[in-house]
């Protein structure tokens, strides 16, 4: 960030950045960058499609006997013109949607199917994932945290303080996994900006108010 030409979002947590980057950056070495960024439009559409399939897999969970209404859920998402503009150009909100969608999933499959060591990983890493892509996946982590913990508690054996302080070391785990994957950058961002997102810094380059 500066009151220069160049401007970095850095906002953002360099998860989406990593991804596309190297495409771009080889293009512009190569003086090819229509081609790079088509290229990289390809990556953020791919992400998008995932996305989709979470979202099936969500509503599926919801409704396990009608494949037909997760299937038209799926394609309602697909075909609103805010989701097919996200997943168009190549920006890291294709990505915060699939990281969010798959930390979703992970918690409600934990409540509805039960807990199983795989699974808890699995959630852990995807809640972990949003964070890293935009600060602003702790809107959905935030409660499939909750989720996650009213899973792990509803479906562990024992006597009620076994099962509670279960659940309380599982979401312990899972929001130290998001600071040891994500602190460094919003507390850097911090002693850069003065604030985590550098939002303030954003706004005032564009002649906002914060």
């Amino acid at each position: 960030l500066n009151s220069g030409n160049v401007v970095a979002a850095a906002n953002h947590p360099p998860l989406f950045y990593w991804y596309v980057g190297p495409v771009l950056e080889s293009a512009s070495k190569a003086q090819q960058m229509d081609l790079g960024i088509r290229r990289a439009r390809y990556m953020v559409l791919a992400l998008g499609a995932v996305s989709l399939v979470y979202m099936f897999r969500i509503i599926r969970l919801f409704f396990p006997r009608h494949p037909a209404i997760a299937l038209a859920g799926m394609a309602m998402v697909a075909t609103l013109p805010a989701y097919i503009n996200t997943v168009s150009i190549v920006y890291n909100d294709a990505l915060g949607i699939l990281t969010t969608a798959g930390a979703f999933h992970g918690a409600m499959r934990l409540l509805v199917m039960g807990k199983t060591r795989w699974r808890l990983v699995v959630t852990g890493v995807w809640m972990a994932l949003a964070v890293f892509t935009r600060i602003s996946g702790l809107f959905v982590v935030m409660p499939a945290l909750l989720v996650a913990g009213i899973a792990v508690l509803v479906h562990t054996e024992g006597k009620w303080w076994r099962r509670l302080l279960h659940a309380a070391l599982v979401c312990t785990a899972y929001v130290v996994g998001m600071v040891a994957l994500s602190g460094w950058f919003y507390w850097r961002n911090y002693k850069l900006y003065g604030d985590v997102t550098a939002s303030g810094e954003l706004l005032r380059l564009f002649g906002r108010r914060p």
